[in-house]
């Protein structure tokens, strides 16, 4: 054996010892850092509607997560099934913040977000049931994506919330 040859398997060996121990590091600040997707609780003097919004939000989390998941792992490679589940998601998260009493300043805003997330659940069943309109249509994606996302963080901030800092691949 070669005393290059020998470095090559000393290092090697140091990699695949060090290289878990180093992940480990990574992990453990992530878990450090917090979730940005974890349940987020309500500030000490939060408003019934925030806690109402907040329960909305968990109660969706979920389905939203398995969607963005199953979207990173088929390499953002959308089906018609993601779509139809987004809708699906969508519509239950949409429900429950219509049943939520706002007060008269936050209640446009409300509606704002309404308004935003009815345009976007109608552009994806549009884009589940007919193939190739997503791809035809990424300008109007791009707008009902951003309407969407500028109604939830102005209705989070008339909730004294901070932004989510949840990304996730959506339709």
């Amino acid at each position: 054996m070669t005393p290059h040859h020998a470095r090559g398997i000393a290092a090697s060996l140091a990699a695949a010892l060090l290289l878990p121990l180093l992940s480990g590091c990574a992990v453990l600040a992530d878990i450090a850092a917090g979730d940005p997707c974890a349940p987020q609780g309500p500030p000490a003097d939060a408003s019934s509607s925030t806690v109402a919004y907040l329960a909305a939000v968990e109660s969706s989390t979920s389905g939203w997560l398995q969607i963005s998941n199953r979207i990173g792992a088929q390499g953002r490679q959308l089906y018609a099934v993601d779509m139809q589940e987004q809708v699906t998601v969508d519509e239950q998260f949409l429900a429950a913040v219509r049943a939520i009493e706002f007060g008269p300043r936050v209640q446009p805003l409300a509606d704002d977000l309404d308004e935003a997330l009815v345009a976007y659940v109608d552009f994806v069943r549009t884009a589940a049931e007919h193939p190739g309109y997503l791809s035809e249509h990424r300008d109007l994606d791009d707008q009902v994506n951003e309407e969407r996302a500028e109604a939830s963080s102005a209705l989070r901030d008339a909730l004294d919330l901070p932004p989510n800092r949840c990304v996730l691949n959506r339709p």
